[in-house]
């Protein structure tokens, strides 16, 4: 679900230190769904927003894990990766873009 939401409304529309913090605690879940999800979150991140967002993703993290993330970062074709996915918005909302943030 924070997955399809970031992919419709885009990361700029929350407050990605803290959405990031939350799906990080999601790998310390006992549930492979739950962990699952988390790196489908990080992937969908990515995409939109290529390193800017990637060492806050990984760090503190298990290098195990973050090899698992990284796989997945390199299977996004690079022509894919730093585009906003975002299909809605909320009016007045503060976007993120490549040239950094706006209104």
């Amino acid at each position: 679900m924070v997955a399809q939401m970031i992919e419709h409304f885009g990361i700029g529309s929350f407050d990605a230190r803290n959405t990031i913090a939350m799906v990080k605690e999601w790998y310390e879940s006992q549930s492979g769904a739950v962990r699952a999800n988390a790196t489908k979150v990080f992937v969908g991140i990515y995409k939109q927003t290529g390193n800017a967002l990637k060492d806050m993703m990984l760090a503190d993290l298990k290098s195990s894990l973050v090899t698992e993330i990284q796989k997945q970062f390199d299977a996004i074709p690079p022509e894919e990766v730093g585009k906003s996915t975002a299909k809605l918005a909320v009016v007045g909302q503060v976007l993120f873009t490549r040239d950094g943030w706006m209104a």
